[in-house]
Parts: structure tokens; sequence; C-alpha cells
């Protein structure tokens, strides 16, 4: 391969490009971990041949020592990646031995998909077999039988079911490939003679990034294809609003900076305006939605009370929203004109009890449909995807379903304007947020990207053409990192090289082992990591498709308290041993549980429960049980304290620009907080308070200028102060170790960008 670099390497549906160390399927880049990727290389290299697994080892782990369970649980990983079934096999296991690739592969160059940062091409390409005793002849003399084409068509389609990766928190591989022709929209001049011409192809699917600042969000584009606006919010730096020249590459800033978030931003069908929601501190952190010039001026504000997402009317004149009734229970869909006069008209009310919304509302071509998300409301929590596309029509008041396909969430949602579908992005408990496009009417859906990366919720945006769209990537990695539990950074080591390790589960045992999540392929598994001399050594825990996460130790080490969606789809808390062998579920039921947390002596389960979009605290017996509810308020993430007395948690923020609390409570009695501090800025997601060693105080963490450090509040009372300092980085999560002498922080980098879909139709 050092002599061929170009070289690739086909199976079935498969491309490997070992050079570039990426595995396509379809033209598609899938989400493969490093060392499956390397065995995967070792294995087709040698295609039909026996490859021991010690010679596996040595070569994927030359600079550790690794026990075998290692290698096999990778294999595991390996074969879901290539949606292995009884009748269709790429890997065989040869007890005692190793292991063998059985599939027929082919060397192809060069590669028929490549994406950077700029454009990406696609070329066909002479290719020969490979079979087991070597070179058989070129693919124009090779025909598939229909056995294979059968055995490929399945493996399409367990691969569209199964494959892809947020959420929360990670490294990017993003890119989907899908060609179609463009629609011929020349039309003759009435009496004049036009020459027939065929519609013109298009290019190749692309990803191209916009921006790299990796603190901007609310993506979207002009529909003249000339600008690209995004925004940054206070949590990350100074609020901002933003538009970039594209063809010469121009930003300017269009605000004055300030304290300040948004929600979603839009171009008006000119491209002469951009439409964004604000939220301000000197208002009470109301939204409302502002017009400001593309190229700058004084922004206008033109509705008040428009919160999160919007779209404009096909002509711009208006704007369809949601609006909440908290009090009296209800949401509606509400399109208002933007001419000053207040003119609303309410299109679709819900009552919150029955249904819930998600995405935005947004208009099709022709002003009949508005498009909007919905699900029950019974079963819009948690991790089960429930939420699916609906359209309004506006002239029967008619409520379609567009597709039987659900998600967790749906984000901003965008008519193509030629009316071909809807693009958005959708949330799936195993991929994350990813852009899919709906085809109107026949309403088939496609997958548009896929790896590792996630997408923002907020950013979208389309072209006039219906050719180009920009979205939010959100991209990150952490480690585990150890320091001195008094806060000193100055001697942090970094102990974990995994690109997700620790961001949703981080616990030690007596010994100083650490328990910890960590993303392999699709899944979350916990690992264990341990000590052996002078040498750390990690084991996976688990082994399933399913997400392990939230993980706690019982002070004995007898047990692991986690959550995991393995039954029901729903999270609930599992209890088990070190070996697996003694596991036994601890809750169940419509509600959503996360955040265990054992008890001193070892005997209970604190945790919080979700349940019809609000969250307590809940205890229940490590043993099982009826569980026991501690609060009638919402309080989440809790923390016990070092003699067991409290349970310190969260009380979420009300706004963008208010803090959370966090909230002491007795252990054993639960009910109102006893104390109060509220010191946590607002967030969508809240890490459980620690307590500090001597019990004296609380530590959370916070972001000051995107950098993120722990600060301590003194249960005593007095202002917080600074506890770690870091100088760069995000911290995903942390936990004092057992014995309190060191502190185990989840750290790393996230970046959110704009990045262009050209040709994805």
């Amino acid at each position: 391969m050092e002599n061929e670099p170009e070289r690739m390497y086909e199976f079935g549906e498969f491309v490997l490009n070992a050079h570039e160390k990426t595995l396509y399927f379809n033209s598609c880049a899938v989400d493969i971990t490093p060392k499956a990727l390397e065995i995967l290389t070792i294995l087709v290299e040698k295609a039909g041949r026996v490859v021991t697994k010690e010679e596996i080892i040595q070569r994927v782990w030359a600079e550790n020592f690794v026990e075998e369970a290692n290698l096999t649980h990778h294999i595991s990983r390996l074969r879901k990646i290539l949606s292995e079934s009884d009748g269709n096999k790429f890997v065989v296991t040869l007890p005692k031995r190793g292991y063998r690739f059985i599939k027929a592969v082919r060397v192809v160059e060069p590669p028929p998909l490549h994406i950077d940062n700029s454009e990406a091409s696609v070329t066909t390409s002479r290719s020969r077999l490979i079979s087991p005793v070597g070179v058989v002849g070129s693919d124009e003399n090779v025909r598939a039988s229909p056995a294979t084409a059968s055995e490929s068509g399945s493996n399409r389609r367990s691969l569209w079911l199964i494959t892809v990766a947020p959420a929360l928190i990670l490294v990017i591989l993003v890119t989907a490939a899908a060609f179609t022709l463009l629609k011929n929209d020349l039309q003759p001049h009435l009496f004049t003679p036009v020459r027939e011409t065929k519609p013109e192809k298009p290019g190749p699917f692309t990803i191209k990034r916009v921006t790299d600042g990796g603190r901007y969000g609310a993506s979207t584009i002009s529909p003249d294809g000339k600008f690209v606006a995004f925004v940054q919010n206070s949590l990350g730096g100074e609020g901002m609003l933003y538009v970039r020249q594209i063809e010469t590459n121009r930003e300017i800033e269009l605000l004055e900076k300030g304290e300040r978030n948004f929600g979603s931003i839009s171009f008006s069908p000119d491209s002469s305006f951009i439409y964004f929601i604000q939220y301000e501190k000197a208002s009470g952190g109301e939204g409302s939605l502002f017009r400001i010039p593309v190229l700058g001026g004084q922004p206008s504000k033109i509705l008040k009370g428009v919160q999160f997402m919007f779209s404009l009317t096909p002509d711009g004149k208006g704007a369809v929203f949601y609006r909440f009734d908290a009090p009296g229970k209800k949401t509606s869909i509400v399109t208002a004109a933007l001419d000053g006069r207040g003119d609303e008209q309410i299109n679709l009310t819900l009552d919150d009890r029955e249904k819930v919304i998600s995405s935005s509302p947004a208009y099709s071509p022709d002003g009949r449909y508005i498009s909007f998300a919905m699900a029950d409301a019974e079963r819009s929590t948690g991790s089960e995807q429930q939420f699916s596309l609906f359209t309004l029509d506006t002239t029967t008041s008619q409520i379609k379903q567009l597709t039987n396909e659900k998600w967790t969430e749906i984000g901003k949602t965008v008519w193509m304007p030629d009316g071909s579908g809807l693009a958005f992005p959708g949330t799936r408990p195993k991929t994350g947020c990813q852009i899919y496009f709906l085809s109107f009417p026949e309403s088939e859906l496609r997958l548009l990207t896929t790896g590792l990366s996630t997408f923002g919720n907020y950013g979208m945006g389309v072209t006039a053409d219906s050719s180009t769209l920009v979205v939010d990537i959100w991209e990150s990695s952490a480690q585990i990192w150890s320091s001195d539990s008094s806060g000193d950074t100055t001697k942090a080591e970094q102990i974990t090289n995994g690109t997700s390790d620790g961001t949703i589960g981080i616990a030690t045992l007596s010994d100083g082992s650490i328990v910890y999540s960590s993303r392999t392929g699709d899944e979350y598994d916990l690992w264990l990591l341990s000590s052996k001399g002078s040498r750390r050594e990690g084991r996976p825990l688990t082994m399933d498709p399913y997400e392990e996460s939230a993980v706690c130790t019982a002070p004995d080490d007898r047990y692991l308290i986690f959550a995991s969606d393995r039954v029901g789809g729903r999270h609930h808390l599992f209890r088990t041993d070190l070996s697996g062998a003694d596991s036994l579920q601890l809750t169940s039921g419509d509600m959503d549980d996360a955040s265990p947390e054992c008890s001193v002596d070892g005997r209970t389960v604190f945790y919080s429960s979700t349940v019809g979009g609000e969250t307590s605290l809940w205890k229940t017996s490590i043993d099982g049980g009826s569980p026991a509810k501690m609060t009638s308020y919402t309080c989440l993430s809790p923390s016990v304290s070092p003699d067991g007395k409290f349970v310190a948690c969260v009380m979420p923020s009300d706004g963008f620009l208010s803090n959370a609390s966090l909230a002491v409570i007795s252990a054993e009695l639960g009910g109102e907080p006893l104390k109060t501090f509220a010191v946590v800025p607002f967030g969508w997601f809240y890490l459980a308070p620690r307590w500090t060693p001597d019990g004296k105080g609380l530590v959370y963490s916070k972001a000051v200028r995107q950098i993120y450090n722990l600060w301590r509040q003194d249960i005593s009372g007095g202002e917080p102060k600074q506890f770690t300092d870091f100088t760069a980085d995000v911290i995903f999560n942390f936990t004092f170790a057992r014995d309190g002498k060191h502190l185990l922080v989840s750290r790393g980098k996230v970046a959110n960008n704009a990045v262009m879909l050209k040709n994805f139709k």
C-alpha cells in the first residue's frame, strides 16, 4: 500500500480507501472507529487467508498490551458496520486461530468520492477482482450473479437501517451521496421558436465548509446564493449576527456586540434583508423578530413574542411560528403580517396535554400547506422516536402525516422552492442529529449526511434553485484528564485517547480504576480503565447495540448502576457487577430515567426521571422495588454529599439570560430545597454538581468566553470561586475519585460551524 497510496478495495457495496483511512458504502462515508478500520484493512488485504489474532493485535495495538477481549469487541463492531447476516457474511471466525475475510475483493483507483474543505468530485474507475488465490480479471469481465445482486440489495437495506452515528458531543465524518436530474425550468416565450435542449445534469454531491471559527450557529443562505448568515450567542462569546459574501469571503458584523442570544434566522425572498429572532437581557429575555438589511444598517423590531424558530411566507410579507400559551396549556401555529399592523391568523391550535410540537412551521412554495412536526404528548419525551412530519392544508384545514418515519426531535424545516420536498435536521438516539430530505408528494425519505458529526437544529437554508443547502455542523472530541482534587490543573494528565470518553458517564472504583462511557460505532458502551504496574489498560464492560450512560458505582464496588435504552427504547436504570453476570433492571414504565447516584451506604440509588416534559428527583432500592418521588418541582442531575445526608441537584433556568440554581435537599425526606444558589449559567443540558471531598462545597461547570472551568460554591454561602484554571476546551463531565485525591474531567473540543451541501437532491 505504501507504493500504491491511491489504491482502494471494493467488496459488495463497500469501498475501503486504506490510504485515506475511510470506508464508503454506496459513496457515503461510513462511521467506523480507527481500530475497527485498521482491523478491516488487515483482513481485506489478506482476503481469503487466515489472519491470526496475534498478528492483528500486534499490528493494531503495537505499542500497548491489550486483552483479546478488545479484538473480539472490535470484530463484533465491524460485523455490525458491514451489516452481516446469516446469508451475507464478510468475516468468518476460525476458533483458536483467527479470522478470514471471505468476500470477493476488487482493487480500484482512484476513490469514487473525495470530500475535503473545498469541493468533492466523483470519478469512475476500472478495477480488478481479488479471489482467495489472487487477481482473476477486470470488472469488465465480471458480472454479478442473481445471488450476488440479492445479497447486495439486502446489505443496502440493512445498512440504511442501522448505520450512521448526537449526541452529544464528536469527530467529523460527514458526507452523503445522492444524484438526480435538475428540472428544466426553461419555458418557451410565446410565438418564439426555441431550440430543444436536454436538462443539465447536476455536479457531484459535495459538502464544503463555510466557516471555521467554531462558535457559529443558526446558519442560512440567501435565495440568490450570494450570502451566508450566521450568529454567535452570548453563551459562546459576544452576541453577534454575521453575514459572509460567498464570492469574496468577506464577513460583516451586522450588530453592535452585546449580551444577547438568538433563535433562527432567514433571508427575505429577494435576498435583501435578514430576519432574526433575538433575546435581549434588557427586555427580560423575551424573543422578538427583527429585520436588518443584508449588508448592514439599523435593525428594526417587527414582532414581539416570537420564540425559537420561524419561517417566512412565500411572498416574504408574513412570518409563521409557534405561539405558546403555558397557563392555558395550548400551542398555536400563527401567521403574522410583517407590515407593522399586527394582523395575525391562527392556523391551528393544539392541546399540550394531547399533542406536542417540534421543528418550525413552514409554508410550501404555493402557500397551500404548512408543515410542522408533532407527537403524542405522552410519548414525546426521552429517547423514543415519536415526532413525525405533518402538513396542514390551509384551504381545507385537514392535517396529513407526510411519513411514517419518526425522530426524537426535528429541527428547522425548509421547503424546496421548486416544491419537490422538504429538508430538515432530525435527531435519533444512535445517529444524533442528521440532515434528511423528504420528497413531496411521494414522501420518499433520504438521509443526506452520515458519520460521527452531528448537526444543529436551528441552522437551515436553501437557494432559490433548490441546489444548495447551508446547515450547522457540530464537531467534538473528548478525553479523560486526571488532576489534583484541589483544582490545581497545572499538572493535569490526559489518561485516555478516545474520541468521546466519559462524555455521558464517568465514575471510579476503590482501587482507582475508572468506569466510563465511550462511543464505539453507533453506540455508547461502558469501559473499564485500570492500572497494571506503570501501564493503564482499558477493556469494554458492555458490548451491545444500546446506549449505556450516566454510570455510578456502589461504595463496595459490588455493582455498577447505569442508564440504558436496552428495553423498550426508553432509558431506564440497570444494575450489574463488573463481570456483567448479576444484571437487574431497577426502573421501568413510561418515564425516562437518568443520572443515577449511589447512596453512601450503597442501599439506595437517587436519579432524575422525566415524564410529560417534567423532570423530578426519585430514589429506589439498589435491589429493585417501588421507586419514591422526592421532589414535586423540576430537579435533575443528583449528587450525594460525602456524609450521605444531603442530595444536591440542578433547578434549570427559565430563560436564556437567567441562571439555573444548585439546590440542596434532604437525602432522607426530599421535599423543598434547604438551600439554593442561583449561580449556574443557562444550558440546554446540565451536568451534575459534585460535592468537594470535605463536603463543604459544590463544584459545577461554567463557561467564560467558551472556555470551560469548574467553579466552587461554598455551602455556607458567599460568591462562587473559580476552582480549575483550564485555558481552553469544553468540559463534558467530571467527578472526584473515590479516595478524594483526584479530579477526573472529560474535556475536549467543540466546534460549531456552517457547511454547504451542494447537489444533494
